[in-house]
């Protein structure tokens, strides 16, 4: 979900529909929130061509246009119950083809699609591999990192096998989105370790040196991209305050707001070392795939995500490196939502948030995920 130029709130993207027992990707791609109107309506967006995707990465550039990064076509989404009593999310093979329509298709995208909202229109580029949940951040002047992912298994990818068999690489890219939605993309190497849905922010104004962090299965739980000319360094960093992995870690600014086994932290680099602290008012769990939307004056409101065994609908309010003393309750629990700022018109200031899933009824110590319904406004 993003805000745009006028206020209003595009969902972008994600699943739609459930074809043999898998989530196929959305192809109405975007939904808005019309601030002018109060309502949802499709926005119809010229050269997709049919294009959809879910579990695609995401950034907006300076100028408002928005690149999606790859993606897969359907996925087998579902839960397991351990003999703890922890639930934690599965998912098939995503290398396997997508046969929700005829003829069967790759299912792991390999295209970059930068979105001109504003004029209606789109342009599809192809990425060096296929790669789904990549880390994408802005670096600025129309420049984007895009590193690790699931990828298919074929030589050269680098990583190790994960959930459902599914690859994570380890490699890294730069791409620069010309004013034309034209890209180039550059390989500037390879991580210290494969990551997945990794979080990633830039440590000064010029953004030449990048914390990637979590999504990790092995080793040091954060790196720093360092890039110096032509050379460009990847330098692993031990966190202390932090366990060794984190999946699905969410950072607003430097607080860390979501992932599995973690409690809201205050991370700041001391010394050129980076420390981790416990929120005022954090000492609960995160969830996976919560969402999260950043008002105006910096507050990070998060809402939901996979806690406590159950789609939770927790809706927290972070601010000044401290959780807000009082929580709320949304009206549903939701895994996986996507949410925004309304940005004008009656309702400027409220965070909207949408879609999203939430656990079935389990056979034994297993089930699926179902889709949860509708939006809800939260007016600070």
């Amino acid at each position: 979900a993003t805000t745009l130029k006028d206020g209003s709130v595009a969902f972008i993207g994600g699943f739609g529909a459930q074809v043999d027992g898998r989530m196929v990707a959305n192809e109405q791609v975007d939904e808005t929130f019309d601030v002018a109107t109060g309502l949802f309506h499709k926005l119809d967006i010229a050269g997709l061509d049919g294009w959809a995707a879910g579990m695609s990465g995401m950034a907006t550039l300076p100028d408002g246009r928005i690149v999606l990064v790859g993606g897969v076509r359907s996925v087998e989404l579902g839960y397991e119950v351990g003999s703890s009593g922890k639930v934690s999310l599965t998912f098939g093979d995503l290398a396997e083809k997508d046969c929700s329509s005829d003829p069967c298709l790759p299912n792991i995208r390999n295209e970059l699609v930068v979105l001109d909202m504003k004029q209606s229109k789109a342009s599809v580029n192809e990425l060096p591999i296929p790669v789904a949940s990549p880390t994408v951040l802005s670096l600025g002047k129309g420049r984007l990192l895009v590193a690790g992912g699931f990828a298919p298994s074929f030589g050269g990818l680098g990583g190790d096998s994960g959930p459902g068999g599914n690859l994570a690489t380890d490699r890294v890219w730069i791409v620069q989105v010309g004013s034309n939605s034209k890209i180039t993309v550059e390989e500037v190497g390879t991580m210290t370790v494969p990551r997945v849905g990794a979080a990633a922010l830039c440590q000064n104004s010029s953004c030449d040196s990048v914390l990637i962090l979590g999504g990790n299965r092995e080793e040091s739980v954060a790196e720093v991209m360092s890039i110096s000319g032509d050379e460009v360094l990847f330098i692993p960093v031990a966190i202390e305050g932090l366990p060794d992995k984190i999946a699905g870690p969410v950072l607003c600014g430097g607080d860390l707001v979501g992932g599995t086994e973690v409690k809201p932290m205050s991370m700041d680099p001391v010394d050129g070392n980076w420390t981790a602290a416990m929120l005022e008012n954090g000492d609960f769990e995160l969830g996976l795939l919560s969402a999260t939307a950043v008002t105006a004056t910096g507050d990070c409101w998060v809402v939901g995500g996979l806690a406590g065994g159950t789609a939770s609908d927790l809706a927290f309010r972070v601010s000044k490196d401290a959780v807000a003393p009082k929580t709320y309750t949304a009206t549903r629990g939701r895994i996986g939502a996507m949410a925004a700022q309304i940005g004008s018109g009656i309702l400027d200031g409220g965070l909207l948030f949408g879609g999203g899933l939430e656990l079935g009824e389990p056979s034994e110590s297993s089930g699926r995920l179902e889709w949860v319904r509708g939006a809800e406004i939260i007016l600070p």
